[in-house]
């Protein structure tokens, strides 16, 4: 017996290393197919099971995990392959010969190659093992392992396109140009040299794909995409702000580590239910994110983009990358905030269910029970919220470091067996695009004369008043409590209400960067004109406040200013749908 593992790596970089939104949807698509129906039209190709590529998700998860259609391989079975997990830009199969393993990894690669020219996709065959007498999971490990190996020792996917002697290149990635294509409005179009790689993710059928596929998800909502993802891109950059939003799971890599003990399969004798648990663990991880999304969908009824005429335009959102326990889209950025906090929230509450269409037999509480403590998930997001025409690279850059913030919040809230799941968001509207790196922008963020923090991020979305939260944790409570994002929605409100002029919320903005006694002393001159001004504070006494203690009182923070500009785009939007 042999496993292959057959995965991409430099995703975000090949999907955002171009500012062209219509090639950054192709090479999500690309990405999808790579570890879907490249893969399973290549176990149907070396002999192994038929018909479980399909471009509807849910059926495609259906085959999967039907034993009828994707049978176990096991020891006595005459099956050439079984898949394992086939998902965007990841896939494990079994596979009985060494031969065929090899061929399946050929031919994914290759078409790859051909069709997908950019992308970083390689795939390793394990050393024979005997089913009934070696674990899976030691096989699984040693192959990510060797995969890694491979991974460093190979070049990358840049070195088969040599820029000596010179050539033209690409406007849009950089790359050895290979044609001219027409680009920019009909009427005004020109010639612009293209690279292979920028064509292939620009190629209308794969486009077209990304696009299908995306409202099918959405066909539930009662929302309609641009198809056309010129028109898409105009949009964009016809609104005030744009988000782009990255979300990850919390403690997936490590449950998927130690899967074979949540799942109490550890011996080779357990080989077929440790497959079979982890199958359907991946298949209802991927059917919750989509659920939870096409939920959270609902956040922007009523909210659409309008025409100077007055009529709805479709939706201004695009995922880029969905699947798994990822989410990576661009989106009107005034709706980012509510958006993320609600897919959150159902999130937790589709990987709780049981009994759920696509809950796969309840395997994930069952598992995340095991693993956490708590029969659920949790998941973090990071938002950028930027001007149109900032790059969408720096902008997903600016995300992704702003996810890594927020995850702070699996060191800070802990049940008995580590983290607690605990959903968490932590946001930034860049003004400046003179710097885009977080610890640039954080540290500006400060007041220098005493360290005091301006921001308070990240911001606790998790439902605290479930019986389950109060039991489950042993550390962090006050901390959660202190991070929700019931506490700036509040004060966004009172902002976003002017229940408090515009000139002295500034002048109190202002003396926040002058430090906490300057600031506080500005809030005393104005306290008793405006009552409205307490819900702002952090506390009434001995003396009012816009500060509380931060890492246990070493120094300060303030949520003022998180909530002052989450309230602009609020406002704005507010008065942008009046006015229509």
């Amino acid at each position: 017996m042999h496993l292959v593992l057959i995965e991409t790596s430099g995703n975000q970089n090949y999907i955002f290393s171009t500012n062209k939104l219509r090639e950054s949807v192709g090479a999500s698509q690309l990405t999808y197919l790579s570890g879907t129906q490249y893969v399973l039209e290549a176990v149907e190709h070396i002999g192994g099971p038929k018909g479980l590529w399909n471009p509807d998700g849910v059926q495609m998860r259906t085959s999967l995990t039907d034993p009828n259609k994707n049978p176990p391989i096991g020891a006595k079975n005459e099956n050439v392959a079984e898949v394992i997990i086939a998902t965007s830009g990841k896939a494990l199969v079994l596979v009985k010969q060494v031969g065929k393993a090899r061929e399946l990894v050929q031919t994914v690669t290759l078409r790859a190659l051909k069709e997908a020219p950019g992308l970083d996709i390689c795939g390793v065959v394990s050393e024979e093992f005997d089913w009934t007498k070696r674990p899976l999971h030691e096989v699984i490990k040693e192959v990510h392992e060797r995969y890694e190996e491979l991974r460093a020792r190979r070049a990358s996917p840049l070195a088969r396109y040599q820029t000596l002697p010179v050539v033209q290149p690409c406007r849009s990635s950089g790359l050895p140009a290979a044609k001219l294509l027409k680009e920019g409005e009909k009427g005004n179009e020109v010639l612009a040299e293209c690279s292979q790689t920028s064509i292939k993710k620009r190629d209308k059928e794969v486009v077209d794909e990304a696009f299908n596929r995306i409202e099918e998800l959405a066909k539930n909502s009662g929302f309609d995409f641009v198809k056309n993802p010129d028109r898409l891109e105009k949009q964009f950059k016809e609104l005030r702000w744009v988000a782009v939003v990255h979300c990850d799971g919390n403690g997936l890599g490590q449950i998927m580590l130690n899967f074979h003990r949540h799942a109490k399969a550890e011996n080779a004798g357990e080989n077929g239910e440790y497959v079979e648990k982890l199958r359907r663990f991946s298949a209802a991880l991927e059917a919750c994110t989509e659920e939870a999304f096409q939920v959270a969908l609902q956040t922007m009824s009523g909210r659409m983009i309008r025409t100077r005429k007055g009529q709805k335009e479709r939706l201004p959102l695009v995922p880029l990358v969905l699947g798994g326990d990822d989410l990576t889209l661009i989106c009107d950025g005034e709706q980012a905030m509510d958006f993320m906090t609600e897919f959150l929230q159902q999130f937790e509450a589709k990987t709780t269910e049981k009994n759920g269409a696509n809950r796969f037999g309840g395997i994930i509480p069952e598992i995340a029970k095991e693993a956490l403590g708590l029969g659920r998930l949790s998941a973090c997001a990071g938002i950028a919220v930027v001007k149109p025409h900032f790059p969408f690279h720096a902008a997903y850059h600016l995300a992704e470091q702003l996810l890594q913030s927020a995850k702070q919040v699996k060191k800070q809230v802990c049940g008995d067996k580590g983290p607690y799941p605990c959903s968490a968001i932590d946001f930034h509207i860049l003004y400046d695009a003179s710097a885009a790196d977080l610890d640039a922008i954080r540290s500006r963020l400060t007041a220098d004369q005493d360290g005091t923090f301006l921001t308070a991020g990240p911001y606790v979305v998790t439902d605290l008043t479930n019986a389950a939260w109060s039991a489950g944790v042993q550390k962090g409570k006050c901390w959660a409590r202190d991070h929700a994002i019931v506490g700036l929605k509040e004060r966004v409100a009172i902002i976003a209400g002017r229940k408090i002029p515009s000139s002295q919320l500034h002048d109190l903005r202002e003396g926040l960067f002058q430090g906490t006694e300057a600031a506080d002393a500005r809030v005393r001159q104005i306290l008793h004109r405006y009552p409205e001004l307490k819900k702002l504070l952090e506390r009434e006494s001995p003396q009012p406040s816009l500060f509380r203690s931060r890492e246990g009182g070493k120094t300060c923070e303030t949520r003022l200013l998180d909530a002052m500009d989450a309230a602009e785009l609020r406002a704005w939007k507010e008065e942008r749908h009046a006015a229509h």
